[in-house]
Protein backbone atom coordinates (compact mmCIF):
# COMPACT_ATOMS: atom_id res chain seq x y z
CA UNK A 1 0.00 0.00 0.00
CA UNK A 2 2.62 2.50 1.13
CA UNK A 3 5.91 3.02 2.87
CA UNK A 4 5.69 3.87 6.57
CA UNK A 5 6.69 6.93 8.55
CA UNK A 6 10.30 7.01 9.76
CA UNK A 7 9.03 7.02 13.35
CA UNK A 8 7.76 3.43 12.89
CA UNK A 9 10.43 1.98 10.61
CA UNK A 10 10.88 -0.91 13.07
CA UNK A 11 7.19 -1.87 13.05
CA UNK A 12 6.87 -5.19 14.83
CA UNK A 13 3.19 -5.89 15.49
CA UNK A 14 -0.25 -4.98 14.16
CA UNK A 15 -3.85 -4.98 15.35
CA UNK A 16 -6.98 -3.61 13.71
CA UNK A 17 -9.21 -2.43 16.54
CA UNK A 18 -12.44 -0.46 16.15
CA UNK A 19 -11.40 0.67 12.70
CA UNK A 20 -7.93 1.77 13.85
CA UNK A 21 -4.70 0.17 12.60
CA UNK A 22 -2.24 0.12 15.51
CA UNK A 23 1.46 -0.81 15.56
CA UNK A 24 4.59 -0.40 17.68
CA UNK A 25 8.36 -0.56 17.23
CA UNK A 26 10.63 -3.28 18.56
CA UNK A 27 13.88 -3.44 20.53
CA UNK A 28 15.04 -0.34 22.35
CA UNK A 29 12.37 1.99 21.01
CA UNK A 30 10.03 4.11 23.08
CA UNK A 31 7.06 2.51 24.83
CA UNK A 32 4.40 3.86 22.48
CA UNK A 33 1.54 2.49 20.42
CA UNK A 34 0.98 4.22 17.08
CA UNK A 35 -2.24 4.54 15.09
CA UNK A 36 -1.38 4.71 11.40
CA UNK A 37 -3.18 5.85 8.28
CA UNK A 38 -4.00 2.83 6.10
CA UNK A 39 -3.55 4.86 2.90
CA UNK A 40 -0.36 6.88 3.36
CA UNK A 41 1.28 5.18 6.37
CA UNK A 42 1.53 8.37 8.44
CA UNK A 43 1.18 8.31 12.23
CA UNK A 44 -2.22 9.67 13.33
CA UNK A 45 -1.94 9.22 17.11
CA UNK A 46 0.55 8.04 19.74
CA UNK A 47 -0.29 6.48 23.10
CA UNK A 48 2.41 6.10 25.75
CA UNK A 49 2.52 3.08 28.07
CA UNK A 50 3.78 5.15 30.98
CA UNK A 51 4.98 2.35 33.28
CA UNK A 52 6.47 0.14 30.56
CA UNK A 53 9.92 -0.29 29.01
CA UNK A 54 10.39 -1.41 25.43
CA UNK A 55 13.15 -3.98 25.88
CA UNK A 56 12.13 -5.90 22.77
CA UNK A 57 8.45 -5.58 21.88
CA UNK A 58 7.53 -8.09 19.19
CA UNK A 59 3.78 -8.53 18.77
CA UNK A 60 0.40 -7.24 19.90
CA UNK A 61 -3.08 -8.73 20.19
CA UNK A 62 -6.40 -7.92 21.88
CA UNK A 63 -9.62 -9.39 23.24
CA UNK A 64 -12.93 -7.78 24.25
CA UNK A 65 -11.40 -5.80 27.11
CA UNK A 66 -7.61 -5.59 26.80
CA UNK A 67 -4.67 -5.00 24.49
CA UNK A 68 -1.66 -7.28 25.08
CA UNK A 69 1.88 -6.27 24.09
CA UNK A 70 4.51 -9.00 23.96
CA UNK A 71 7.93 -7.94 25.28
CA UNK A 72 9.62 -11.27 24.62
CA UNK A 73 12.10 -10.74 21.82
CA UNK A 74 15.14 -12.79 22.83
CA UNK A 75 17.69 -13.06 20.01
CA UNK A 76 20.55 -14.05 22.31
CA UNK A 77 18.50 -16.42 24.50
CA UNK A 78 19.69 -14.67 27.67
CA UNK A 79 16.54 -12.93 28.87
CA UNK A 80 15.04 -13.72 32.27
CA UNK A 81 12.53 -10.85 32.17
CA UNK A 82 10.06 -11.98 29.50
CA UNK A 83 6.69 -10.28 29.87
CA UNK A 84 3.41 -9.23 28.31
CA UNK A 85 1.94 -5.81 29.05
CA UNK A 86 -1.85 -5.67 29.40
CA UNK A 87 -3.71 -2.38 28.99
CA UNK A 88 -7.45 -1.70 29.08
CA UNK A 89 -8.99 -0.85 25.71
CA UNK A 90 -11.18 1.74 27.45
CA UNK A 91 -8.03 3.48 28.74
CA UNK A 92 -6.40 3.36 25.30
CA UNK A 93 -9.26 5.17 23.61
CA UNK A 94 -9.67 7.86 26.29
CA UNK A 95 -6.10 8.84 27.11
CA UNK A 96 -2.75 9.35 25.40
CA UNK A 97 -0.92 7.93 28.44
CA UNK A 98 -1.97 4.65 30.04
CA UNK A 99 -0.69 2.19 32.66
CA UNK A 100 -0.21 -1.52 32.06
CA UNK A 101 -0.57 -4.68 34.14
CA UNK A 102 2.17 -7.31 33.87
CA UNK A 103 2.11 -10.96 32.84
CA UNK A 104 5.62 -12.29 33.59
CA UNK A 105 6.74 -15.68 32.32
CA UNK A 106 9.60 -18.04 31.63
CA UNK A 107 9.86 -21.11 29.39
CA UNK A 108 9.58 -24.39 31.29
CA UNK A 109 12.04 -26.11 28.94
CA UNK A 110 14.75 -23.43 28.88
CA UNK A 111 17.70 -24.22 31.15
CA UNK A 112 20.57 -22.53 29.29
CA UNK A 113 20.67 -18.72 29.49
CA UNK A 114 24.17 -18.18 28.10
CA UNK A 115 24.58 -16.00 25.01
CA UNK A 116 23.51 -18.13 22.03
CA UNK A 117 22.65 -15.36 19.62
CA UNK A 118 20.65 -16.68 16.63
CA UNK A 119 21.36 -20.26 17.76
CA UNK A 120 18.49 -21.34 20.02
CA UNK A 121 14.71 -21.88 20.06
CA UNK A 122 13.59 -19.48 22.83
CA UNK A 123 13.01 -16.34 20.81
CA UNK A 124 9.37 -15.35 20.15
CA UNK A 125 7.84 -12.71 17.91
CA UNK A 126 4.21 -13.83 17.53
CA UNK A 127 1.23 -13.62 19.90
CA UNK A 128 -2.51 -14.28 19.58
CA UNK A 129 -5.57 -14.21 21.79
CA UNK A 130 -7.94 -17.17 21.53
CA UNK A 131 -10.60 -18.04 24.06
CA UNK A 132 -9.33 -17.81 27.61
CA UNK A 133 -5.63 -17.93 26.72
CA UNK A 134 -2.76 -16.19 25.00
CA UNK A 135 -0.58 -18.22 22.64
CA UNK A 136 3.05 -17.53 21.75
CA UNK A 137 4.76 -18.82 18.61
CA UNK A 138 8.55 -18.99 18.70
CA UNK A 139 11.06 -17.99 16.07
CA UNK A 140 13.29 -21.06 16.10
CA UNK A 141 16.78 -20.14 14.95
CA UNK A 142 18.02 -23.72 15.23
CA UNK A 143 15.42 -25.73 13.31
CA UNK A 144 13.17 -23.14 11.56
CA UNK A 145 10.08 -24.58 13.26
CA UNK A 146 7.76 -22.74 15.64
CA UNK A 147 6.99 -23.94 19.16
CA UNK A 148 3.65 -23.02 20.71
CA UNK A 149 3.23 -21.97 24.35
CA UNK A 150 0.03 -20.99 26.16
CA UNK A 151 -0.31 -18.37 28.89
CA UNK A 152 -3.00 -17.03 31.18
CA UNK A 153 -4.39 -13.56 30.48
CA UNK A 154 -4.42 -12.75 34.19
CA UNK A 155 -1.54 -10.61 35.51
CA UNK A 156 0.97 -12.68 37.48
CA UNK A 157 4.12 -14.77 37.07
CA UNK A 158 3.97 -18.03 35.12
CA UNK A 159 6.00 -20.89 33.71
CA UNK A 160 4.93 -21.51 30.12
CA UNK A 161 4.96 -25.11 28.86
CA UNK A 162 5.25 -26.06 25.19
CA UNK A 163 1.94 -27.45 23.94
CA UNK A 164 2.60 -27.86 20.21
CA UNK A 165 5.10 -27.44 17.38
CA UNK A 166 4.53 -26.26 13.81
CA UNK A 167 6.54 -27.24 10.73
CA UNK A 168 6.88 -23.71 9.38
CA UNK A 169 10.28 -24.05 7.62
CA UNK A 170 11.14 -20.42 8.35
CA UNK A 171 11.37 -17.70 10.98
CA UNK A 172 7.97 -16.75 12.41
CA UNK A 173 7.53 -13.03 13.13
CA UNK A 174 3.81 -12.39 13.63
CA UNK A 175 0.43 -14.05 14.11
CA UNK A 176 -3.29 -13.44 14.23
CA UNK A 177 -6.32 -15.63 14.88
CA UNK A 178 -9.37 -14.82 12.81
CA UNK A 179 -12.47 -15.83 14.81
CA UNK A 180 -14.72 -15.29 11.79
CA UNK A 181 -12.95 -17.88 9.64
CA UNK A 182 -11.53 -19.86 12.61
CA UNK A 183 -8.11 -19.75 10.96
CA UNK A 184 -4.67 -18.99 12.35
CA UNK A 185 -2.32 -17.00 10.15
CA UNK A 186 1.41 -16.52 10.74
CA UNK A 187 3.87 -14.22 9.01
CA UNK A 188 7.55 -14.89 8.61
CA UNK A 189 10.55 -14.86 6.35
CA UNK A 190 13.45 -16.95 5.17
CA UNK A 191 16.62 -15.16 4.23
CA UNK A 192 15.32 -14.58 0.71
CA UNK A 193 11.53 -14.26 0.88
CA UNK A 194 8.69 -13.41 3.23
CA UNK A 195 5.82 -15.86 3.59
CA UNK A 196 2.56 -16.52 5.38
CA UNK A 197 1.36 -19.77 6.92
CA UNK A 198 -2.37 -20.37 7.25
CA UNK A 199 -3.69 -23.13 9.51
CA UNK A 200 -7.29 -24.29 9.39
CA UNK A 201 -9.49 -27.13 10.66
CA UNK A 202 -7.40 -27.68 13.81
CA UNK A 203 -8.77 -29.17 17.01
CA UNK A 204 -8.89 -26.98 20.14
CA UNK A 205 -5.40 -25.52 20.69
CA UNK A 206 -3.55 -28.27 18.82
CA UNK A 207 -2.84 -26.08 15.81
CA UNK A 208 -0.63 -28.71 14.16
CA UNK A 209 -3.66 -31.01 13.84
CA UNK A 210 -5.09 -28.80 11.09
CA UNK A 211 -4.23 -28.14 7.47
CA UNK A 212 -1.09 -26.04 6.95
CA UNK A 213 -0.83 -23.92 3.83
CA UNK A 214 2.38 -21.94 3.28
CA UNK A 215 2.59 -19.26 0.59
CA UNK A 216 5.68 -17.26 -0.40
CA UNK A 217 4.97 -13.55 -0.88
CA UNK A 218 6.34 -11.22 -3.53
CA UNK A 219 6.79 -7.71 -2.12
CA UNK A 220 8.07 -4.47 -3.62
CA UNK A 221 9.99 -3.16 -0.60
CA UNK A 222 11.41 -4.71 2.58
CA UNK A 223 11.20 -8.52 2.71
CA UNK A 224 11.44 -8.50 6.52
CA UNK A 225 7.71 -8.87 7.20
CA UNK A 226 7.24 -8.56 10.96
CA UNK A 227 3.49 -8.37 11.59
CA UNK A 228 0.08 -9.44 10.36
CA UNK A 229 -3.51 -8.76 11.44
CA UNK A 230 -6.99 -9.43 10.11
CA UNK A 231 -8.99 -6.47 8.90
CA UNK A 232 -12.16 -8.37 8.01
CA UNK A 233 -13.04 -11.66 6.35
CA UNK A 234 -10.14 -12.65 4.10
CA UNK A 235 -8.46 -9.24 4.24
CA UNK A 236 -5.23 -8.80 6.21
CA UNK A 237 -2.68 -6.06 6.80
CA UNK A 238 1.05 -6.86 6.94
CA UNK A 239 3.95 -4.61 7.83
CA UNK A 240 7.69 -4.95 7.30
CA UNK A 241 10.53 -3.12 9.01
CA UNK A 242 13.25 -1.22 7.17
CA UNK A 243 15.78 -3.63 5.62
CA UNK A 244 18.51 -3.61 3.00
CA UNK A 245 15.85 -4.89 0.56
CA UNK A 246 13.69 -1.77 0.97
CA UNK A 247 11.76 0.67 3.11
CA UNK A 248 9.46 -0.24 5.99
CA UNK A 249 6.09 -0.82 4.37
CA UNK A 250 2.42 -1.59 4.81
CA UNK A 251 0.90 -4.33 2.64
CA UNK A 252 -2.60 -5.69 2.07
CA UNK A 253 -3.23 -9.43 1.65
CA UNK A 254 -6.35 -11.20 0.36
CA UNK A 255 -6.35 -14.87 1.41
CA UNK A 256 -9.54 -15.86 -0.42
CA UNK A 257 -7.73 -17.81 -3.13
CA UNK A 258 -4.90 -19.35 -1.10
Amino acid sequence: ITSLSNSINETSGLIYLDGKLITMNDSGSEAFLYEIDTINGEVLRMVAISNALNTNWEDITFDANYIYIGDFGNNAGTRTDLKIYRIAISDYFTSDSVNADLINFSYADQTNFSNQIYAHNFDAEALINRGDSLYLFTKNWLDAKSNVYSLSKTPGTYTASKIDQLETSGLITGADFNPISNKLILSGYSFTNPFIVQLSQFENDLFSSGTLNKVVLNVDESIQVEAICAQEGNQYFLSSEAHSSGASSLYKLDTQNL
